[in-house]
């Protein structure tokens, strides 16, 4: 007898009849609507039974379990289906049991005839109301809003360790007596960060998600404590790279753990969400570091990472189980030399060598150092040396390179690269350079810029949102990027017209329309991955667009100040001469007014920053007009349609 008759059949109190009914429903884990009605139903009997006090009543009351066992007989559902005799619950969302396989089998009709094998393909598949996972999909919608509040967090302190750390320089300089290592404190981190891309992405692939995930959290707290605690400048640089290595993973980490937890057509809007941070904390890190910086002290700039990485490895830990077959599971049963191998070591270390060469070039060339010294020609000849074993080492590593050849060969994954590469350059450049023109130019302070740069930034994540959200309707991607792409070159074009009086309604709207732009396209590249790539291979594709997108965005800033010191001297030499470029470059933009003895001496300085902006503003209008080229090529799929086709022929996938 199935436990169903049981239950139903038994002359038991109703209470007790009742939690039984209602955990054998609940156990085979059906959609929470399913589970609450005859819940519902039995507990509103026994609760009306209790305090009926005539036999008409409690008749009536009784009346409730035949509704229930007609609307369990008789009633179709989209998880489950119901017979007489047994329940078959929908095998395409959950795998069968080996107990319930056996059990099913031993059901008898009622003639007491054997009944016939059921197989999952027999039940329609019904899933537009069902919050079961079908292959890779989260459980509920209860642990989906979970799991994406975790991963919002993890990558937002990684994208706020980079925003807030502008406004609170000074008093770390101040503390620690070191003028000379600023560009360090600010280098440190994005070295690593863009270093260890590639290598994150074969880690994702090959070895646990959840488990490098949290590696990566771990890490990074470790890097953050160490700078909240740096008892000198020396240690707090050595904890800022260790923090990069452990942020390198954790965007590549957030979009690894929704591959394997999200369906494919809801993919695009929850990449859009934790996209959507790198905007936040644009938005709020200048202002909470000058906060802490003025209030408080700036060591709470990094302790602040501490309780919120805590409660990411918690709700990671819980919420994120790896889909059974999810994992290369030939990895594991290789030998140690073996794993090694698939890991690439020898392309990690070129990769990471060469872009820490590169990035200290620019660094240095044109500003601590000229182009032509020797350090920085030996530091270009390296990377160039470098850079040409790391090709020879993934010609041999073939298709387990770190930066494996066969994405080049795909025309989208190529150019969705270069997208990624060219657009990351004005989002940066504007994220420093806008507030620079809003302490200059206006007058503002560190605190009002960041809270003037909002108009630029909430757009930004309304349009990341956005668009992610009209991706996962729509299903096409390449209109919204070739749409957003151009809403934000004219945004860029805007702001060549900005000077020492535009009005506060004028440049709110163009950094409205920036904002807006930039925000819509620059999260769709990591769509491209999930609709060109299998699913094993889709960490390998978002390694190789976040690092692009990093190194277009370490190369913009090294670019954009290059263009902006350079346009200053030149400019102050001719409009102020008797100040020092030195002093007015170290006296920064918001420390102008001391600098003047008089007010028209004033608004030549302020003059002079307005000239080295319009020069280094033209810079984004060329990177973002390459990136639109680039959209031309990309092949125009429809993502709902590549799912449904996935789920209809998984063995492909």
């Amino acid at each position: 007898m199935h436990p169903w008759e049981f239950f139903q059949n038994a002359k038991i109190p109703t209470a007790t009849h009742s939690l039984a009914l209602g955990w054998l429903y609940i156990r085979p884990k059906f959609t929470p609507a399913a589970a609450a009605l005859p819940l519902l139903v039995c507990w509103t009997r026994w609760t009306l039974r209790t305090i009926s006090t005539t036999r008409r009543l409690k008749c009536l009351v009784d009346f409730l379990p035949i509704r229930l066992h007609y609307h369990i007989h008789r009633t179709p559902r989209t998880s489950t289906i119901f017979t007489s005799q047994v329940l078959i619950t929908d095998f395409s969302a959950r795998e069968m049991t080996q107990v319930e396989a056996s059990a099913m089998a031993e059901v008898k009709s009622p003639n007491g005839l054997e009944s016939t094998e059921i197989k999952s393909h027999d039940i329609p598949a019904d899933t537009s109301n069902n919050d079961e996972v079908k292959g890779n999909e989260v459980t509920s919608t209860l642990q989906l809003c979970l799991l994406m509040a975790s991963l919002f967090c993890g990558t937002f302190v990684m994208a706020l360790d980079a925003t807030i750390i502008g406004t609170a320089v000074p008093s770390i300089t101040t503390e620690f007596n070191s003028l000379d290592d600023i560009a360090w404190y600010g280098s440190g981190y994005l070295l690593t960060i863009t270093a260890f891309q590639p290598t994150f992405g074969k880690l994702y692939r090959f070895v646990n998600t959840k488990g490098v995930f949290m590696a990566c959290i771990f890490t990074f707290e470790v890097g953050s404590i160490l700078c909240a605690a740096a008892p000198s400048s020396a240690v707090f640089i050595v904890g800022r790279a260790i923090a990069g290595v452990g942020a390198a993973g954790l965007f590549q980490g957030s979009l690894a753990i929704i591959t394997k937890s999200v369906r494919l057509e809801k993919r695009p809007l929850c990449i859009s969400i934790v996209t959507s941070t790198f905007a936040v904390s644009v938005c709020i890190g200048p202002v909470i570091g000058g906060v802490f910086a003025d209030k408080v002290t700036w060591r709470w700039c990094f302790w602040i990472n501490v309780p919120i990485g805590v409660v990411v490895l918690v709700l990671i830990f819980f919420l994120f189980h790896l889909p059974k077959g999810s994992q290369d599971t030939t990895f594991n049963s290789m030998t140690l030399p073996q794993k090694l191998l698939k890991l690439d070591p020898l392309g990690s270390l070129c990769i990471i060598s060469a872009v820490v060469c590169l990035l200290l070039a620019l660094q240095w060339g044109g500003q601590s150092r000229s182009w032509n010294s020797a350090t920085v020609i030996g530091i270009l000849a390296a990377f160039l040396l470098i850079l040409g074993l790391f090709t020879l080492t993934q010609l041999k590593q073939g298709v387990d390179a770190t930066l494996p050849l066969w994405l080049l060969k795909q025309r989208s994954m190529l150019a969705g690269a270069l997208f990624s590469f060219f657009f990351s350059m004005p989002t940066y450049v504007y994220g420093y350079y806008i507030p620079i023109y809003f302490q200059a130019a206006k007058g503002s302070t560190a605190t009002e810029s960041g809270i003037q740069f909002l108009a630029l930034a909430v757009p930004q994540i309304f349009g990341v949102v956005f668009s992610g959200a009209l991706v996962t309707m729509v299903g096409f991607y390449v209109p919204f990027m070739i749409v957003g792409t151009t809403i934000g070159m004219v945004g860029s074009g805007l702001f060549l017209m900005l000077d020492l009086e535009t009005s506060t309604a004028l440049w709110a709207v163009f950094l409205v329309v920036c904002g807006i732009g930039t925000g819509f396209a620059i999260n769709l590249p990591y769509t491209i991955v999930q609709a060109i790539l299998t699913e094993d291979r889709v960490p390998i594709g978002n390694a190789a667009f976040q690092f692009m997108f990093q190194l277009g965005a370490a190369l913009s800033l090294s670019i954009g100040q290059t263009i902006f010191l350079s346009q200053l001297k030149a400019s102050a030499q001719i409009l102020t001469p008797s100040i020092p470029v030195e002093i007015l470059i170290d006296a920064g933009a918001y420390s102008l007014r001391s600098l003047a003895k008089s007010e028209s001496l004033y608004n030549l300085l302020r003059q002079v920053y307005m000239n080295a902006l319009h020069d280094t503003y033209i810079f984004p209008i060329v990177a973002a007009s390459v990136a639109l080229l680039t959209t031309l090529v990309i092949e125009h799929k429809n993502i709902k349609k590549i799912g449904n086709e996935r789920e209809q022929s998984p063995a492909d996938v």
